[in-house]
């Protein structure tokens, strides 16, 4: 089969093979070459010899018309295949009429036709020709290549819209020359068909055609073979479906790749990993990605920042992984690295830290630089390990790090399995806790750390509100956490809305109880946060409804940096505007905001533990410059006797924590006033 494919440039093999196809026939048939003018036999087959009462030698090389009688000018057209009439004369003068069927085909040196001879039936004549016309229109006409081929694998007619196709004239496809177009990684495949086709089975087969300009072009190959007791032969149809592969193509690469950043998707993700395990079980690695606070990007910028960012982040992956390694959009602004051939764990770790390392520059987004913050785990394959197990180690990998305080990059080890099991029962008590309307708030207060050595003690400045849940089993869940939680499956905002109104009420409840807590109620939230669509104004209708004035509430601030989205910071100038105070959490950050005079807060909480020794003697000269600016300041986590004092001695005046009161429930803060179980004595 290549062997014949490869002889197309040779005129000696390309009459060698249409010899083999025709000297079986018993059929009267020639191959006649032009030379000169002069239109020559160049082969005949035993029936033709026959006919003509010679041997073969007698007629190769011979000129045709020694034997032949007919108009040579339709006998030799070298672009179509012709049907006319032939006269033959034997070597004794006996003279017979003949129709031929003749078919051109061109090699590299000469144009030669084969001529197939059949009998002159004045009858079947007109019906014929008629045939043959209806035929050439109907071909000519068609939205389609049609091709036939006379003997075997040649072809003896193409129509034009082939020709067109392939930018090709009529008579350089003629012959084998139609092989010069067919893609050289197509053309056994095609031959095999074309050779099935000639045996007597239908074939049908795509193939690309590779135009005279060098475009590729996807076609169908439905091919019949054609009877009548001559040489196998064939007819054939060509469909041009470059338009339908093109689209089944981008339905394949929509199905398996993410639109927006043009990653893989996740629908292969655990047959690549499977694939990778099996190939190379304990050299495979995989790192999981999770963009912090992105949910809060989309609120706050919109989602077309977020895609912005969404798009940055894939092509920093691609950079920062080898050409080996494949990146996966997984879900939201999760992400996947499958790396390969990591033949030790330092191995993992490096590349992970490589990811890192990328996805911590600044990205532009709207224009303006932006910080990538992002939680990452990483887990390298085991013995016992499948696809699912080692992308649930990254998974609890990542959710370590968030736990940490996000921005990390943790390795996995076995007991951040039980971690993560323990974190994915939160997420869904939180859900079930926010759609069952549970949480609730427990309240710390917050004395004069001034007071506690003292009895009676006051009733608390302020109470830090903290929420609180208890779960199907019955056990209790409190901390910030909580809202941790509601960002991981997008439930923040109708959870956060929801909490103000009852912080509200409950204030609003004591002090028509006569417990007036003065400085109201102290909540501590992520900065970003404050942007949440409508957050401020939720904020205006509860002051309202509860008749509080805005300086009833005291909004932490956490997670400050000095790339805070400008609806942020006019939602911060709003709440200023309604009189509620906004406090910072102590941090390096904020110091170092607050001393450019970037962010001006009204106070700032401190967690003394958080404060070096080598700190003590800065920190009391800051307290210091706030007191004079009128600008308040309380410590939190006062848990033992020890914290409290440690807190005076810097110059804190107010505090909170266990070692001041436990938190209390909305109706214990009046049926159990702080001052009646309160028995801290200070050193």
């Amino acid at each position: 089969m290549v062997e014949l494919a490869n002889s197309r440039h040779g005129a000696f093999e390309v009459h060698a093979a249409l010899i083999a196809g025709i000297e079986i026939s018993s059929t009267p048939t020639a191959v006649v070459v032009e030379r000169g003018g002069t239109p020559m036999i160049e082969w005949a087959n035993r029936a033709l010899c026959d006919l003509v009462l010679a041997e073969i030698d007698q007629m190769i090389d011979r000129p045709a018309s020694e034997f032949l009688s007919t108009d040579w000018t339709v006998a030799l057209n070298p672009h179509r295949a012709q049907r006319f009439d032939v006269t033959v004369r034997s070597q004794v003068g006996v003279m017979t009429d003949w129709v031929v069927q003749a078919h051109p085909y061109a090699d590299s040196t000469s144009r030669c036709w084969s001529w197939t001879f059949g009998a002159a039936d004045d009858s079947m004549n007109g019906v014929d020709d008629d045939l043959a016309e209806r035929f050439r229109v109907l071909s000519e006409r068609a939205p389609i290549g049609i091709f036939s081929s006379d003997v075997g694998l040649r072809l003896g007619y193409v129509n034009d819209w082939f020709a067109e196709l392939v930018g090709y004239p009529a008579d350089h496809l003629l012959g084998m020359g139609w092989t010069t177009v067919v893609d050289p990684e197509d053309l056994d495949a095609v031959m095999v068909g074309f050779q099935d086709v000639l045996a007597g089975k239908p074939y049908e087969g795509p193939a690309r055609l590779i135009s005279a300009v060098g475009e590729h072009r996807w076609v169908m190959l439905r091919v019949v073979p054609q009877g009548g007791g001559g040489p196998a032969s064939f007819l054939g149809t060509i469909e041009d479906i470059t338009d339908r592969r093109r689209v089944e193509e981008l339905l394949r690469l929509q199905a398996t790749h993410d639109p927006l950043t043009g990653l893989k998707n996740r629908s292969e993700l655990v047959a690549d990993i499977a694939h990778a395990i099996a190939t190379r079980r304990d050299g495979v690695s995989i790192v999981f990605i999770d963009l912090d606070d992105f949910k809060l990007v989309n609120d706050l910028m919109g989602h077309a920042a977020g895609d912005e960012l969404l798009r940055a982040v894939g092509a920093r992956l691609r950079e920062a992984v080898r050409s080996v390694d494949v990146v996966y959009r997984y879900a939201g602004d999760e992400f996947v690295v499958l790396l390969h051939d990591t033949q030790r764990i330092s191995d993992t770790e490096r590349a992970a830290q490589r990811i890192h390392q990328a996805l911590s520059l600044p990205v532009t987004i709207g224009g303006h630089l932006s910080e990538v913050g992002c939680s990452m785990g990483a887990a390298r394959s085991r013995s016992n390990s499948t696809a699912e197990s080692l992308l649930a180690d990254a998974d609890a990998a990542m959710y370590e790090a968030k736990r940490r305080g996000k921005g990390a990059v943790v390795l996995f080890d076995p007991s951040m399995s039980e971690a993560h099991m323990s974190h994915t029962a939160l997420v869904r008590a939180t859900v079930d806790a926010i759609e069952s309307n549970g949480v609730r708030f427990v309240y710390e207060p917050m004395l004069c750390l001034g007071d506690v050595a003292h009895a009676p003690i006051p009733g608390p400045r302020a109470v830090l509100a903290t929420p609180s849940w208890i779960d199907h089993a019955g056990n209790r869940h409190q901390g910030n956490h909580l809202w941790d939680a509601a960002r991981d499956v997008e439930r923040l905002h109708e959870l956060l809305t929801g909490c103000v109104a009852e912080l509200c009420t409950d204030l609003a409840g004591w002090r028509s109880e006569g417990l007036t807590v003065p400085w109201g109620i102290v909540l501590h939230l992520h900065a970003r946060d404050l942007g949440l669509p409508g957050f401020v104004d939720h904020v205006a209708r509860s002051l309202v409804r509860s008749k509080l004035r805005g300086d009833d509430i005291t909004l932490v601030l956490s997670a400050l940096d000095p790339n805070l989205p400008a609806v942020v910071l006019n939602a911060i100038s709003q709440l200023r505007e309604l009189g509620v105070r906004v406090w910072v959490e102590w941090s390096s950050i904020t110091i170092s905001m607050m001393a450019v005079g970037r962010f001006r807060p009204a106070g700032v909480a401190i967690d003394v533990a958080m404060i070096g020794d080598e700190d003590l003697a800065n920190c009391r000269a800051l307290l210091g410059m706030m007191n004079e600016a009128g600008l308040g300041a309380a410590a939190r986590h006062l848990d033992d006797p020890s914290a409290v004092a440690r807190a005076m001695s810097i110059g804190l005046r107010y505090g909170s924590g266990a070692a001041i009161g436990p938190p209390q429930t909305a109706e214990d803060m009046v049926a159990h006033p702080i001052s009646s179980h309160f028995s801290w004595t200070g050193s």
